[in-house]
């Protein structure tokens, strides 16, 4: 628990967070700090009764949360704290049972099908090297993960969403477009149109048996990733449906589903090879990346207090993208987080990419 000492405190914490490593063999694999208001009652107590504009951040190893399950224990932690404040002590958490192998719960929706088509399905290597943004290069003990938050208000969400069904494309498919055209346009490539490549999480838990909620704390997402060809002056809207389109295929062909299962594939990803990894294009592994957990339907209100915004993000230093956004709905507004690293590319460089995606979003619905 910190007393706040200036607004972007709670950045810098965030920031520093994201570089502290959890160990594997040791528990916590969660670390949460409550940041204050310096604002205090009159009866100066360390909580106050009537919390101003304080904030949590939540720091989980990936392996035992995602997104989807962050969001819930957030909300989970508000509710606790508002009890706190109460005076109220918080009801014992009860230990839940463990959830099979994620390749036993997607062994139902996978049964029956050939491996072999399947294989012919999966994305094959793009036939040239996706434009990565990469300004300086740097040892992984020298990259630092920078976040930019920024949202979008109700209003210009409305407008987006209504013009997204015009367009017959999604959110999802708005933000890899307006995303990639960033890209696109600080990339100074020489080659137009430019080869980018555009991940995006999938969220596996529908396909699940039995069945994972979205509460149930875990990792059950894989990653997706889609080639295009992107002229500075690429259409939207037809940018757009060409990303939720090639996302749409991939999981209708359940290639998240099978590769998210492959003990082959998971396998790989061992200590000594991500080292190798690291340092192969400095770790970046696609163009960018888009992480959109859609509209939380979760209660924000816990009593005095109420969840105003929600900012996630994953660390990007030993392996990533070149840029990577995340983002949900909270009250109608739309959070997202532009995530970079430092030194590969500059605050400078971030924060023009991170003006673009705005603007992008802005002018598409003009």
């Amino acid at each position: 628990m910190i007393e706040r000492q200036h607004p972007e405190q709670w950045l810098e914490i965030a920031e520093n967070e994201l570089l502290q490593q959890f160990s594997g063999e040791s528990v916590p694999l969660c670390r949460i700090t409550l940041l204050q208001s310096s604002e205090q009652n009159p009866t100066n107590q360390r909580i106050s009764s009537l919390p101003s504009h304080n904030e949590l951040i939540v720091t989980f190893h990936h392996a035992i949360a995602d997104g989807m399950s962050a969001l819930h224990v957030m909300h989970a932690l508000c509710a606790c704290y508002q009890q706190v404040i109460e005076g109220v002590s918080p009801p014992t958490v009860s230990d839940r049972s463990l959830k099979p192998p994620l390749e036993q719960l997607l062994a139902p929706c996978l049964a029956g099908l050939d491996v072999a088509e399947l294989e012919q399905l999966l994305p094959s290597q793009p036939t040239e090297s996706p434009q990565l943004l990469i300004e300086q290069t740097a040892r992984v003990a020298d990259r630092k993960t920078r976040l930019i938050p920024f949202e979008l208000n109700p209003a210009h969400l409305s407008r987006l969403k209504q013009r997204c069904r015009d367009e017959q494309t999604t959110v999802h498919g708005a933000l890899c477009a307006a995303l990639s055209l960033a890209c696109v346009a600080q990339s100074l490539a020489v080659q137009v149109p430019v080869p980018i490549t555009c991940g995006s999480s999938v969220d596996l838990r529908p396909a699940c048996e039995p069945l994972v909620e979205a509460s149930d704390l875990g990792c059950v997402t894989f990653n997706i990733t889609t080639s295009h060809h992107v002229s500075p002056k690429a259409d939207f809207w037809d940018l757009a449906r060409e990303c939720q389109a090639d996302v749409a295929r991939l999981v209708q062909a359940k290639i998240p589903h099978y590769r998210g299962s492959s003990a082959e594939l998971l396998n790989q990803y061992q200590a000594s090879f991500l080292a190798q990894l690291a340092e192969h294009n400095m770790g970046r592994i696609t163009t960018c990346h888009v992480s959109n957990l859609g509209q939380s339907n979760a209660p924000t209100a816990y009593g005095s207090i109420a969840l105003e915004s929600f900012h996630f993000a994953t660390g990007q230093s030993l392996v990533g993208v070149s840029c990577w956004m995340g983002a949900v709905t909270i009250n109608q507004t739309l959070c997202g987080t532009f995530t970079y690293v430092t030194p590969l590319m500059s605050p400078e460089t971030a924060n023009t990419l991170a003006d673009s995606v705005i603007t992008n979003l802005t002018r598409s619905v003009a």
